[in-house]
């Protein structure tokens, strides 16, 4: 298993070596011609590339997280979590490859990222535990619940009530 993991990551370096001296020959750098194709060609498939070695070694960390599936609030939490890259690398891709149509890929990593955020922060409160969420109600119900004076520039406002 510790093979494997440094394999993978040799094999990894290797292929970004290779797409950095795939982009400098196509581009023609250091002394040569180029070969004709668009820079918007090469990004393209280079981020091809990338997108490529990202799904699966998401999948393979959340493989280990599923084996090893001993606190399932948190990994459950944790897997949602770890399935960014993906989305994120699959929507630049798609934004290279289909620019026309990049608002409608943008809106569905920007749901992601919101679901992540929702992820991330009841992954917080099952890492606290439960003993944690009763003593930071009771600290909060100390507080006053009108906001005091807004700072600049919303200080003309009138106080906000809180519910």
């Amino acid at each position: 298993d510790y093979f494997r993991r440094q394999l993978l990551g040799f094999l990894y370096m290797v292929l970004v070596v290779l797409a950095l001296g795939y982009t400098r020959r196509i581009l023609g750098h250091g002394g040569k011609e180029g070969l004709g194709i668009s820079h918007h060609e090469v990004v393209w498939t280079i981020g091809g590339a990338f997108l490529v070695l990202t799904v699966p070694l998401t999948l393979s960390l959340s493989w280990q997280h599923l084996t090893n599936f001993v606190e399932p609030r948190q990994q459950s939490q944790t897997i949602r979590i770890i399935w960014t890259v993906p989305v994120y690398s699959t929507t630049a891709w798609l934004c290279l490859r289909f620019p026309e149509n990049v608002i409608y890929i943008q809106c569905v990593r920007e749901v992601y990222e919101a679901y992540v955020i929702y992820c991330f922060l009841q992954y917080l409160v099952y890492y606290l535990g439960e003993e944690h969420d009763e003593m930071a109600s009771a600290k909060l119900a100390k507080y006053p619940a009108i906001v005091g004076h807004h700072k600049p520039p919303f200080c003309c406002l009138p106080p906000w009530v809180m519910g």
